[in-house]
């Protein structure tokens, strides 16, 4: 019986601690906790995830030769293993730099070649209850607009409305998340990585 109890308490130990790693990251929707929702980006040219696993060796060459530091080696509080690279926009988005500096990097190859408009590392998405322009707050509003890499294609706006994220060109770089002014983002990246599309 001591056993058993001792058991519940580990699994409730562990359980409540998980929770308080994750809660940051917990989307909470109509009062139902959500599972947490993947941030980080990988680098330009990542290969497919299962792939880039096993070719990353963590030797961080892809996040020392990032000019605008903006790849960081993920912790233990990220969904992926701990010291593979992830960007986080939020804190500093891919700039598309035209050398690729992280690509030419990789000693690996888990970050391979590509040209500019073929990356691929995120989804843009567009909250229109957050969005000044959306909520007509804000008509004149455009950060995101101004300065995703391709306005006109990969964002485009909405005669009355407000941006429109082209899912077959956004390259997910997170640039428009990061120049968002809204106080809660109102346009947010999720990893390509983790969705179907």
């Amino acid at each position: 019986m001591e056993d058993r109890e001792d058991k519940i308490d580990r699994v409730t130990f562990f359980k409540k601690g998980f929770f308080m790693l994750v809660e940051p990251f917990m989307e909470v929707i109509d009062g139902v906790t959500k599972v947490p929702i993947p941030r980080g980006l990988r680098p330009p040219g990542a290969v497919e995830e299962s792939l880039f696993i096993s070719l990353c060796t963590k030797c961080d060459d892809c996040i020392q030769a990032c000019p605008q530091s903006s790849i960081r080696s993920a912790s233990t509080v990220d969904d992926v293993p701990e010291g593979t690279p992830l960007i986080f926009p939020e804190e500093g988005p891919c700039y598309l730099c035209d050398s690729l500096y992280c690509v030419e990097a990789c000693p690996e190859e888990a970050l391979q070649w590509v040209e500019k408009k073929e990356i691929r590392m995120g989804i843009a998405r567009v909250d229109r209850d957050k969005c000044f322009r959306w909520k007509r707050e804000d008509p004149s509003c455009d950060y995101c607009y101004t300065r995703c890499p391709f306005p006109g294609e990969a964002i485009k706006m909405v005669k009355k409305g407000g941006p429109m994220v082209m899912k077959d060109v956004c390259v997910g770089c997170g640039l428009c998340e990061y120049y968002c002014v809204t106080g809660e983002k109102a346009i947010t990246i999720l990893p390509r990585r983790v969705t179907k599309e």
